[in-house]
Order: C-alpha cells, then sequence, then structure tokens
C-alpha cells in the first residue's frame, strides 16, 4: 500500500485550511499573504489577501489589524492542512 504523501506525487491537487487555522502565532510552516483587506468583527478579525495566485483569508485576533498592501506571516499548521485529489474532488488526507 502506498502513503497518501506517494498518492500525491504527479497529480494536481488541492490545498484546504480554514482562516481560524491560519495564525501569525502558530507553530508550522510559515506563509507570507499579501494583504488585501481587513474586516474588524469585534473579537477578532479577517484578513483577505493574496498567497502567490491564490485568494485567502486568515482569522486574527482582535488587535492584528494590517494593512492593505502589509507582507502578513502566518502559519500553516500540518495537522489543519486538507488536502483533496482534483480530479476527483475526494479528500485524501
Amino acid at each position: 500500500m502506498q502513503s497518501p504523501q506517494q498518492d500525491l506525487k504527479g497529480r494536481e491537487w488541492v490545498l484546504g485550511i480554514r482562516p481560524e487555522h491560519m495564525q501569525p502565532e502558530q507553530q508550522g510552516t510559515h506563509v507570507t499573504l499579501t494583504v488585501d483587506s481587513c474586516e474588524l468583527f469585534g473579537v477578532d478579525n479577517l484578513a483577505h489577501g493574496r498567497w502567490g495566485k491564490h485568494d485567502v483569508a486568515a482569522r486574527l485576533p482582535h488587535e492584528h489589524r494590517p494593512a492593505r498592501g502589509e507582507a502578513l506571516e502566518v502559519a500553516l499548521p500540518a495537522h489543519r492542512l486538507h488536502i483533496f485529489d482534483l480530479a476527483t474532488s475526494l479528500r485524501v488526507n
């Protein structure tokens, strides 16, 4: 039986993560988002931005209010990542 990582080699897939799991202070692989806007919700904020060519959103603590154009570094904790097969739309992890 092949591991899930072997099954992904040479195939197109989609990476999914919830906005509340992309936090600046968390452990994990960090990526940098270019902020387009920040919605203020009171108890927390939702930063909308781009990671490469992809639109993403990260939920941030109330006091964290990145400005448009700011580079925002957030973590992608491995245990929070969801990988989907692009051909079948099925989750593979």
